[in-house]
């Protein structure tokens, strides 16, 4: 009688207990089957939860809240586009994971429930689902970035790492001390010196090299054309006037009669050749002095 009896309350509780309940555009169809040991005294149902829908949601969430009376959860297995969520004291929450729902019926997922008292009444009921919407996911940008092991140039374009260097790396001190050159490849200071940095203009370095006017290394004779002030200079097969101004050759050895000779290029002053041309010739004289007293 006993055992009749339970029978009777374990049958009210799975088909009478589950609550329909419809929410307009949407309708849940709950598919449940039922176990019951009698021997063991276990009871449990696989319920299929199913949703109806009008027509097509999009960008929204439709949650189908769940309640478990005297019944847990032993296992469930979603359809495709949903998860269910266990939210505690016997809530499950049923949710898309798509942001598009198509008109028609879709299963959910199929529910393993066990009985928790034997004898007691057991229950599950489902309220109106609703509409929540979808948080928007934030857009991950990378900028010169490795990532996921991927390269990201400063545009946030997947690219090789030479490419990912190059546009990330290039002439850059390192917090290591290390440097990069151009191509964003480890190099010597030195090199990152003659790649990265700007040359002065018309400077001289310690090591003996020159840099022009433009900052490009020159000779010495260039510098000196370049980067000097020029007053009756001759230098090479440049000649300038007091002024600084390039002059031809003759026009030099006009203007500048105490200039460097355009010939020989020797840097002696007209007036020092005559004066040691005299002092020549008077030594001459005294010697031949000397030869007639003797």
């Amino acid at each position: 009688m006993k055992k009749g009896i339970l029978l009777l309350i374990l049958s009210f509780c799975m088909l009478v207990g589950i609550t329909n309940v419809k929410a307009i555009g949407l309708q849940v169809i709950p598919e449940c089957s039922f176990n019951n040991n009698q021997a063991s005294e276990t009871a449990t149902e696989t319920c299929q939860i199913k949703i109806k829908v009008d027509g097509e949601i999009n960008n929204k969430s439709v949650i189908i809240p769940i309640q478990l009376t005297n019944l847990i959860l032993t296992g469930h297995q979603d359809a495709e586009g949903w998860k269910v969520e266990e939210q505690g004291n016997g809530r499950l929450a049923l949710t898309p994971t798509n942001s598009t729902i198509s008109a028609g019926e879709h299963l959910v997922t199929t529910l393993s429930l066990s009985k928790v008292d034997y004898e007691a009444i057991c229950n599950l009921t489902y309220a109106n689902p609703y509409f929540a919407s979808i948080p928007s996911t934030p857009t991950v940008k990378h900028s010169c970035e490795q990532a996921d092991g991927s390269y990201y140039d400063k545009n946030g374009n997947i690219v090789d790492e030479a490419d990912y260097r190059r546009d990330c790396l290039s002439c850059q001190k390192q917090p290591d001390g290390t440097f990069t050159g151009k191509d964003g490849q480890v190099v010597s200071e030195d090199v990152y010196n003659s790649e990265c940095t700007t040359p002065k203009s018309c400077s001289r370095s310690s090591n003996g090299t020159y840099t022009g006017k433009n900052g490009n290394p020159v000779t010495e004779e260039q510098y000196r054309i370049e980067c000097e002030k020029h007053s009756c200079d001759h230098i090479g097969d440049k000649y300038y006037d007091k002024n600084g101004k390039e002059i031809t050759a003759e026009q030099y050895t006009t203007l500048c009669p105490n200039g460097s000779n355009p010939n020989t290029g020797a840097n002696l002053p007209l007036l020092t050749l005559f004066g040691l041309l005299g002092v020549g010739i008077i030594l001459l004289n005294a010697a031949n002095k000397t030869k007639k007293f003797n």
